[in-house]
């Protein structure tokens, strides 16, 4: 990041909804939706029992506590042996009834649950803790010899605790005493959840990981960070909790700002964030990018659209093609968009013009560790593969068929209208006439989201099942 852009964060809270945006220079870096129905199990911890093995995939099926039994690869349920030829089988490792310590490495997704791992690892701001004795390893980003080696003699006189640190490229913006007290934080964390383990009952949660929000402060490089603005008070004292020990040179001030619906609305950049879920995205020059998620893999296509300049058929490709590459490359991020991605760029006949290209989607993504790039196939596309953590945006807040908003997305989008009426009319009643489907969805999995609507407005709001036949699936009036 250049000393000249800007860079801010906005947190913004509504029944049932926490959304962050991270916004560089007026642009959506990064985004982040915590919903209270679709939480996140990825970095729990459970005591799990094998309900299955099934020696045809190598693998067994965990209860967890979940809807859907997690399942564990026999690559993920023991520790490589150079002495030992071959891995052993599932079958060997495990059978029907045995208990299992677990950490979902993978959210549960397309009708399958959660992956998990039996080497869990425990995250810090500066730290991670394997739980498998894999030595001291110092992030690659840290790229001083003299500050590496410091942290490594540092971390070595915890080498004798039975467990593994990878140092991250935050530690370097902290005193080593800092370092230290979260190393032995960390320690007494994994000491607490095997003690949990000797005394649980499977199944059971022994560790909760930081919710996502959370998680993406922690995680993010603050060096540049200007500030952080957000519209829920608790909100804002977590995140000063969390930032209680940032960087040394300078505190991130935490802005609380009251708004009536959205931070994001009260800063004019809501229609970016609705912009994330189109499929079609147009650029500055002209070009369109298509984005088609299907089953098999995610499809991106490269339009010319209006664009009029270039002085050639090839050269006004590459201008497209390079507007694309940058564009498609944080898409794929912020989308959380995984699996076989093939991009169909506009078609380049110079070899040094695709090996441009190329390299701006190297650059943008080099630092995502789950990418993995194999460059333009005989067809001319370009191929990548990036390792699935969880659904992508569509997935997870529309229906898998057609572009239809899943019931729990017409729910928030229902409170976040309700709110902006409520704001335009205070103290007058209103009646929300809704489809059945939209109504079982408030009464049941929505239903603490919408508990806390009421609580927030004071009970003027009457909620009816309905037979409309509203595009939206819901009607707002006032009484």
């Amino acid at each position: 990041m250049t000393i000249d852009q800007v860079s801010e964060i906005f947190i913004s809270r509504v029944p049932g909804e926490t959304t962050l945006a991270h916004m560089i220079n007026g642009e959506v870096s990064g985004f982040v939706v915590d919903r209270e129905c679709d939480k996140t199990l990825l970095g729990n911890i459970y005591l799990g029992k094998v309900t299955k093995v099934v020696a045809g995939i190598n693998s067994a099926f965990i209860d967890i506590g979940q809807d859907k039994a997690g399942y564990l690869n026999a690559n993920d349920a023991q520790f490589k042996n150079c002495r030992r030829r071959k891995p052993k089988l599932i079958q060997e490792l495990f059978k029907e009834g045995d208990p299992v310590l677990v950490q979902v490495i993978r959210d549960p997704s397309r009708g399958k649950g959660a992956k998990l791992s039996i080497f869990f690892d425990l995250v810090g701001q500066k730290l991670v803790l394997k739980a498998c004795p894999m030595g001291i390893r110092i992030s690659r980003k840290i790229t001083d010899h003299e500050t590496a080696n410091g942290l490594r003699e540092l971390m070595n006189d915890f080498s004798n605790f039975d467990v593994g640190f990878v140092v991250r490229s935050k530690s370097q913006f902290y005193s080593f005493e800092q370092i230290k007290n979260e190393a032995k934080e960390l320690i007494e964390k994994k000491s607490m959840i095997l003690s949990q383990k000797e005394r649980a009952k499977s199944p059971k949660c022994l560790y909760v990981a930081a919710d996502p929000i959370m998680a993406y402060l922690r995680d993010m490089e603050g060096g540049e960070l200007q500030r952080i603005v957000v519209d829920n008070r608790l909100i804002k004292r977590q995140i000063s909790d969390i930032f209680a020990e940032s960087y040394q040179d300078r505190k991130i001030p935490i802005e609380f700002v009251d708004c009536p619906v959205s931070v994001f609305e009260s800063y004019g950049f809501e229609q970016k964030i609705i912009d994330l879920y189109l499929t079609t995205i147009e650029l500055p020059s002209g070009g369109k990018i298509t984005i088609e998620e299907t089953a098999a893999c995610v499809a991106v296509d490269i339009d010319s659209g209006s664009y009029l300049g270039g002085r050639g058929e090839e050269s006004s490709a590459f201008a497209v093609n390079q507007e694309a590459a940058c564009e498609v490359a944080r898409q794929i991020t912020l989308r959380n968009l995984s699996g076989q991605i093939i991009i169909d760029f506009l078609p380049m006949k110079k070899k040094q013009n695709r090996y441009k290209i190329q390299e701006i989607l190297y650059s943008k993504l080099k630092e995502d560790s789950r990418c993995q790039f194999y460059g333009f196939s005989k067809l001319g596309l370009f191929e990548l593969i990036r390792e699935r953590v969880g659904e992508s945006l569509n997935s997870r807040h529309y229906m898998k068929d057609d572009s239809i908003m899943a019931p729990s997305t017409t729910v928030i989008s229902m409170i976040k209208d309700i709110l902006r009426e409520l704001n335009h009319n205070p103290g007058k009643k209103i009646v929300v006439s809704c489809d059945y489907v939209i109504y079982r969805c408030v009464k049941d999995e929505m239903s603490s989201a919408w508990d806390e609507l009421l609580k927030k407005s004071g009970s003027v709001i009457d909620l009816r099942p309905s037979t409309i036949s509203s595009s939206s699936c819901f009607d707002i009036s006032r009484k």
